[in-house]
């Protein structure tokens, strides 16, 4: 073969193969076409447990990390867009989040620690109506609702307290207590007590179950006590941490342990400290005290009850119409004399007592019942007094005996 026809063929044979693989490059492959669009995320469904997960070209193993950053980023989704959760009045703390409900109330805040104590607080959006008692001091209601409502209200689940004396665990009661109660057409009295229905709001949830007023630290603002749990400071109660919230209205309200308004003659400027009144000469004061069970089966302990430097010159059972069974006391006490700083003479007293039991006391570990006190006194032993007393006591309003239960 000629030079000539050698090179022609040459060329001839590089066109070819240019033009093969022109064409090779312009043509897609079916398997190629989907590796561009299954092959370059390789999603392949695994059985079991995992669900859907990544497989890449090189195996399962070679996009694990990818994978866990997706399920993460899908994990972290589904808590932000997490349906609210209703969660009954007793709850579990760790398993209510911001935005689900507690009986009926939208939780707006929950905080939980365990130092200095071990501590819940959760707050609540909404109003709720609950029936109790209360007890009056001043301008203050200490109110405790009642068994099978406190049951309807927001606690944690299974809440128990350390006792401010045993130092054992006992259930918690709940209580609230409402002060500036003027406000809300309620006048001032040293003590009184009632059963009201009541409107909140704004119900707080404080749950420090080791602490009571034995065993921690208190701060003091303006009268009230505060427990300091580091990063924010919660209002504390008589004996332990009690919930908290704000008093809306009074729906209704009964009053107990009072006398009629204008049955006692007004209060002299010298009259003794905590009097409301004075009766037949006797300057008249009503109290509200505990009446410890006595030891040894006794079953009230009742210098307890009387106090101390007292000589009690008398006691008897009575029975008082409209109210059933009382005690009558007659005492004759060491009269404190401010001008030397110590005791100088007497001073009388007459006391009926009127007992009443209440369950919640007893379920909190202690053992008293409720002596509601009628006091007179006077500077000199007055034959017939307790008379007086008798029949003052016709004008006074004693809780019924089914007050508590």
């Amino acid at each position: 073969m000629s030079h000539g026809v050698r090179k022609l063929s040459m060329i001839m044979v590089l066109t070819l193969i240019l033009v093969v693989w022109l064409v090779g490059c312009g043509k897609a492959d079916p398997a190629d076409e989907a590796g561009d669009d299954a092959g370059s995320s390789a999603w392949s469904p695994l059985p079991g447990p995992e669900g859907d997960q990544p497989v890449g070209s090189g195996g399962q193993e070679a996009d694990k990390g990818e994978g866990s950053g997706q399920e993460e980023a899908a994990e972290q989704a589904e808590e932000t867009e997490r349906e609210p959760t209703d969660h009954p009045a007793a709850f579990n703390p760790q398993l209510v989040s911001a935005g689900d409900r507690i009986a009926g109330l939208e939780v707006k805040d929950i905080r939980t620690g365990e130092k200095p104590y071990e501590y819940v607080i959760v707050e609540l959006d909404g109003q709720l109506q609950v029936t109790g008692t209360y007890t009056q001091v001043n301008d203050t209601w200490i109110f405790r609702p009642d068994a099978s409502e406190r049951e309807l209200l927001p606690h944690v689940e299974g809440q128990r307290v350390r006792h401010y004396i045993e130092d054992e665990m006992v259930p918690r009661i709940t209580n609230l207590h409402f002060r500036g109660m003027q406000q809300y057409g309620v006048e001032p009295a040293n003590i009184r007590v009632g059963r009201a229905t009541v409107v909140l709001e704004n119900y707080k949830v404080q749950y420090v179950p080791d602490s009571n007023w034995n065993n921690v630290d208190l701060v003091q603002r303006d009268n009230v006590s505060y427990l300091d749990l580091g990063d924010e400071v919660i209002e504390f109660g008589l004996r332990y941490v009690d919930d908290i919230a704000k008093l809306v209205r009074i729906i209704g309200d009964q009053r107990y342990h009072e006398l009629e308004p204008g049955v006692l003659k007004s209060a002299g400027a010298d009259a003794r400290p905590g009097s409301i009144g004075v009766w037949e000469g006797l300057d008249i004061s009503l109290d509200l005290l505990a009446a410890w069970d006595g030891e040894n089966g006794a079953d009230t302990n009742y210098g307890y009850l009387i106090g101390n430097h007292v000589n009690q010159l008398q006691m008897e059972e009575i029975t008082l119409p409209g109210i059933g069974e009382a005690l009558l006391f007659i005492v004759e006490r060491d009269k404190w004399d401010d001008a030397i700083n110590f005791y100088n003479g007497y001073e009388y007293e007459y006391w009926i007592v009127v007992l009443r039991e209440v369950p919640d006391v007893r379920l909190e570990g202690d053992e008293y019942r409720y002596a509601f006190c009628l006091i007179g006194y006077s500077d000199e032993l007055i034959l017939g007094a307790e008379e007086w007393m008798k029949q003052l006591a016709a004008h006074w309003r004693v809780p019924p005996e089914d007050f508590y239960m």
